[in-house]
């Protein structure tokens, strides 16, 4: 999985992800769920920030965020040096991944 963060402008944006429940390594069927943390580390305030994760094959969608073709967005109306936040969202392994 990858993360991707947008913004307009100038910034400085530390995003991490982790693994709220569930296991680094998972079967068909199973359902694990992510956090994104984001922290603006600069200091100007930011606004109009896009996190996007891109789920790769194989991969559902289950529940939040904004779902579509694969990626999985969010946005961030405004984020004031200094302050941080979080999202979580969980997938799921399709039933159908190859051997």
């Amino acid at each position: 999985f990858k993360v991707y963060a947008h913004f307009p402008g100038e910034g400085d944006l530390k995003v991490e992800k982790d693994i709220v429940s569930g296991r680094y390594t998972v079967v068909p069927g199973e359902t694990v769920t992510f956090i994104l943390r984001y922290r603006n580390v600069g200091t100007r305030a930011m606004s109009g920030i896009i996190l996007e994760e891109h789920l790769p094959a194989y991969i559902e969608h289950v529940s939040g965020g904004n779902p579509g073709d694969g990626i999985v967005t969010w946005k961030i109306d405004h984020l004031n040096p200094g302050e941080n936040s979080f999202v979580t969202f969980q997938v799921k392994v399709s039933e159908d991944i190859p051997d």
